[in-house]
């Protein structure tokens, strides 16, 4: 899988299902975790950051409650779905002079959208 997210960065990524070539939105995560004192927790296992949560993070079946690497749910999913592809868009919420909560952003989103991977 190649993937060009930070791997220093915390943020929201949209992961979208792509079908004779129309794009729906299926998914909406989150990588890293605002503290209580405001301190952002970037991911640091693996690759870190919102690289890793792209490629080693895990992803949890409704169906079964079990957890696999979410490579694997996506290409099960999207053979499932019959997607031709999945495109992957991230955004860095909070790096450097960028200090938004990747939570809020994301609540919001699952809110508005109501993506259909997302167990909201």
């Amino acid at each position: 899988m190649d993937c060009n997210a930070p791997t220093d960065a915390s943020g929201v990524y949209l992961i979208y299902g792509i079908k004779n070539g129309f794009e729906e939105l299926v998914y909406i995560g989150i990588s890293g975790k605002l503290l209580f004192n405001g301190v952002i927790q970037h991911r640091v296992s693996g690759l870190g950051g919102l690289r890793d949560r792209l490629i080693n993070g895990k992803h949890r079946y409704s169906s079964t409650g079990k957890k696999v690497t979410r490579y694997i749910f996506w290409k099960e999913t999207m053979a499932k779905e019959g997607f031709d592809q999945l495109k992957i868009d991230w955004y860095a919420t909070h790096r450097s002079n960028i200090y938004d909560s990747p939570a809020e952003i994301e609540e919001r989103l699952v809110n508005k959208y109501k993506p259909r991977w997302n167990r909201k």
